[in-house]
């Protein structure tokens, strides 16, 4: 099965894969460790402490080298915590991505990182924990982003004005692409 760009693939069908994949490639660590011990609010909360919480200091250790979070200031809502999101997911799995552990690609390995972190931004209390730990300005781009904003609250009081109705219908949508 041919791997998907990460860049064009909708989430469908990088799931698709990853679902195709993980049966095929079972014995890989990261599956387990996926069930085991994935990314919670609480193991941000200690990267966050590690890493440091400017946007200048999110850097990362992985396969032994170290690395930065590219972040910046003018890339989208859903670009900056994709980033974030996929450099996080390299760190914390660093021993386990498939691309240690065999003789899988950079292509594989680059798929089950963006696979991981698209459902790990896609999650409301996870994503509020990495911008706020991070200490990254809130960024509303779909429906996910929007609750977890700090300054959330009840959207239909908010937004019940006739101008407001159009955005709201555009918020209720969960971004899992890159081309939306």
């Amino acid at each position: 099965m041919k791997t998907p760009d990460i860049r064009t693939c909708t989430w469908e069908e990088l799931d698709f894969w990853a679902m195709a994949y993980r049966m095929q490639t079972s014995d890989l660590g990261i599956w387990d460790e996926l069930d085991w011990d994935p990314i919670t609010t609480e193991s941000i909360t200690d990267l966050t402490e590690i890493l440091g919480t400017s946007e200048e200091r999110l850097r990362f250790s992985c396969y032994d080298r170290l690395g930065l979070i590219p972040i910046g200031k003018r890339m989208s809502g859903f670009m900056r915590d994709m980033s974030l999101f996929h450099g996080m997911v390299h760190w914390y799995y660093r021993d386990d991505l498939p691309i240690c552990e065999c003789n899988y690609g950079e292509e594989e390995n680059l798929a089950v990182t963006d696979w991981i972190a698209r459902k790990l931004r896609a999650d409301v209390g996870i994503l509020r924990q990495a911008v706020t730990g991070f200490g990254l300005e809130s960024k509303i781009y779909d429906q996910i982003s929007l609750l977890a904003s700090p300054w959330f609250f009840d959207t239909e009081k908010q937004l019940a004005f006739s101008f407001g109705q159009q955005r709201l219908q555009e918020l209720r949508k969960v971004r899992m692409d890159f081309t939306g």
